[in-house]
């Protein structure tokens, strides 16, 4: 890099908001320059290709959650393959493995009645559960173990009216529904990165450090293996993770703003970022297909297994590939689950995701390790670039991701997952969703037409 850049726009972050709002810009006529940390785009888009399978292997996101029509636009137009996730959801409670029952009638019961926005005091999920009558210990204990595993949250924390806004917001994108992108997540982005040698330059294995700002003056100090250069831009739009930007001076991964960015404190006060751990196992064979276990009809084969919840400690969820069949078996951990095992070694990791199948499948762990090809994983809050896998708003956080999105003296632009404000944090299209709008208010600052997104067919 050289060692004075000057551009109208720089973009902090090459994930799917700072992808999504340097494509926006770039299109516009803006001379835009994107950096990023790490030696690949994507940010918690994480895709693996192992030569030895045709499946993709996801580190990072990997649903599609309903039709978000900021992910089908790129779908449609780059013309990669979807396919809905099917499959039976198995249970391992109390020492007997079974074929899960109502699972979804429990979280209709309780969820269905979160408070709106705005209707009442603000009160955690834990405290809103302890309110409703006639529910029994089991849904307490199966709603708790989601808000824990897909939430990455803790139930006496994360604020009940944000959870009442994203349910909404995902019913009307088609509720709960969920998709895989067939060649994998980073396939999403073929539109959005740059083609070679032009739109605009993205700056990878480059570090900021330092973002000094005033009126129309960015000046970014970033690192990369030759050292330290300086960025000059009119604006920034800023895409770090939420972790990252409440990391504080001398944490790995921190950035450090000039002036400080006093007036986020109290949004980044009232947000959190969800800690998860992912590993996936690749064996030899499905072996889960002779396991039979109890389900309405008697015994049956878990070969049309999708997802396995269970009251393990750590690994508490687990899922295949369906309705693909192949001997991939991806581990879950988030939230509390974390606690213990964030930040070890990945031997201790791999070890104890082993541990918690071999005690879930009746399978003995010698004989999964005999059956096992291949693992790998990501502890995502040990990743000094993310600190954590998504966000989430705690007690008091409702109005957090619009004052985190606030633009700064039309100068410093705020994007990513936790900047958004209409429910879709924690997912890739809320971050697009964010790129995109952050994209507009720089055109708007600069004098430019802006352009909307169009909807998806």
């Amino acid at each position: 890099m050289p060692d004075l850049e000057k551009h109208d726009v720089a973009i902090i972050g090459a994930g799917a908001a700072g992808l999504a709002a340097a494509k926006t810009l770039s299109s516009a006529g803006l001379n835009v320059c994107v950096l990023e940390a790490r030696d690949r785009i994507g940010g918690r888009i994480h895709t693996h290709h192992d030569p030895a399978t045709d499946v993709p292997i996801e580190l990072g996101a990997e649903f599609v959650h309903g039709r978000p029509p900021e992910t089908l636009n790129l779908v449609r137009q780059s013309g990669i393959s979807t396919e809905p996730v099917r499959g039976e959801r198995w249970c391992f409670d109390e020492g007997r493995l079974h074929e899960c029952e109502y699972i979804e009638d429990e979280f209709d019961q309780v969820l269905g009645r979160l408070p709106a926005q705005g209707s009442a005091r603000d009160q955690s999920f834990a405290d809103f559960l302890k309110s409703l009558p006639g529910i029994s210990a089991e849904t307490r204990k199966h709603v708790c173990a989601y808000i824990e595993g897909f939430e990455a949250a803790y139930p006496d924390r994360i604020s009940a009216q944000a959870l009442a806004r994203e349910n909404q917001a995902s019913d009307e994108i088609e509720g709960y529904r969920s998709f895989r992108i067939l060649n994998g997540y980073r396939a999403l982005l073929s539109l959005l990165a740059p083609a070679k040698g032009a739109d605009f330059p993205i700056r990878l294995n480059t570090a900021v450090r330092q973002v000094t700002w005033s009126r129309d003056r960015v000046d970014i100090t970033a690192q990369d293996a030759r050292g330290d250069h300086h960025v000059y831009a009119r604006k920034a739009i800023v895409t770090l993770p939420l972790a990252v930007l409440q990391a504080k001076p001398g944490e790995t991964g921190a950035v450090a703003f000039v002036p400080e960015l006093k007036s986020k404190q109290n949004a980044l006060d009232h947000l959190e970022m969800g800690p998860v751990i992912r590993v996936v196992l690749r064996f030899r064979e499905r072996f889960w297909e002779r396991i039979e276990a109890d389900s309405k009809t008697g015994k049956r084969s878990l070969s049309e297994m999708s997802f396995l919840h269970s009251d393990d400690r750590v690994f508490p969820t687990w899922w295949t590939t369906m309705p693909r069949k192949t001997p991939i078996l991806t581990a879950w951990s988030a939230g509390p689950h974390c606690s213990t095992l964030a930040f070890q070694d990945q031997a201790t990791i791999f070890s104890r995701a082993l541990e918690s199948l071999s005690r879930l499948m009746r399978v003995d762990r010698a004989e999964l390790e005999r059956l096992l090809e291949a693992h790998y994983l990501h502890d995502w809050q040990a990743d000094p670039f993310a600190r954590g896998a998504y966000s989430w708003a705690k007690v008091g956080g409702v109005g957090a991701a619009a004052e985190l999105a606030r633009p700064l003296d039309f100068t410093l632009f705020f994007a990513g997952e936790a900047t958004d404000s209409n429910g879709h944090n924690g997912t890739v299209h809320g971050a697009l969703e964010s790129g995109y709008r952050a994209a507009q208010e720089v055109l708007l600052a600069m004098g430019k037409v802006a352009r909307s997104e169009p909807a998806a067919d």
